[in-house]
């Protein structure tokens, strides 16, 4: 059996400790960050009636949501209203809330 160098078992104690809050830390302002974007929605003009919808997530928004720059081509579907993308069966984007 081999022999620890003196003190590796407290470092690698220290090491998986730091690993642990650094993951806590990046998950936290990944909640936070998202929270924040349901919370303060973005400035969006609420004069265009057409609506894109996101197969993926079966999800409508508005044309100038952040969230559409996400969407790939092949998964983009575009409405001309809020009924035309509810009778496909999409539901309402959270950030963008296309319906209000």
């Amino acid at each position: 059996m081999e022999q620890q160098e003196p003190g590796a078992k407290k470092r690698d104690g220290i090491i998986r400790i730091v690993i642990l809050a650094v993951a806590v830390v990046v998950a936290v302002i990944g909640i936070h960050s998202y929270m924040q974007s349901k919370a303060e929605p973005p400035a969006i003009s609420q004069m265009e009636t057409n609506r894109v919808g996101d197969f993926f997530t079966g999800l409508y928004h508005r044309p100038g949501c952040p969230k559409v720059e996400q969407i790939r081509d092949k998964n983009r579907e575009d409405f001309p209203d809020n009924a035309s993308a509810k009778k496909a069966g999409y539901r309402e984007c959270e950030v963008c809330k296309p319906g209000s």
